[in-house]
């Protein structure tokens, strides 16, 4: 993310705001703060397209967050759906001994 903003703050971005009309006096000594002004400025800047590549180790840390993810749902919600299936009988089911065979 860092790498981003300076990029981001290298860019010469520049406007120019049409009509250009100020003043500015130079205000007295004494009156340091009672000296004040208040500026209020809406700019319509136009919608602009920041392209961005991730780098591999932002790829894998989603990538492995989405595995486990997955793992934990399959883990907490389809497996003891299964066993329940299979425990209850709901699905006909016969248990084979693959040594029964061969004694």
């Amino acid at each position: 993310m860092p790498s981003l903003v300076d990029k981001i703050a290298a860019r010469n971005d520049s406007f120019h705001l049409q009509p250009s009309a100020s003043t500015w006096s130079v205000a007295l000594v004494g009156c340091n703060p009672k000296c004040k002004f208040v500026i209020r400025l809406n700019l319509r800047i136009p919608n602009q397209k920041v392209w961005y590549v991730p780098t591999f180790i932002e790829v894998a840390k989603f990538s492995w967050i989405q595995i486990l993810a997955t793992w934990v749902f399959l883990y907490f919600f389809i497996l003891p759906f299964i066993h329940f299936i299979f425990d209850h009988q709901i699905i006909q089911s016969v248990v084979k001994h693959p040594l029964k065979k061969i004694l």
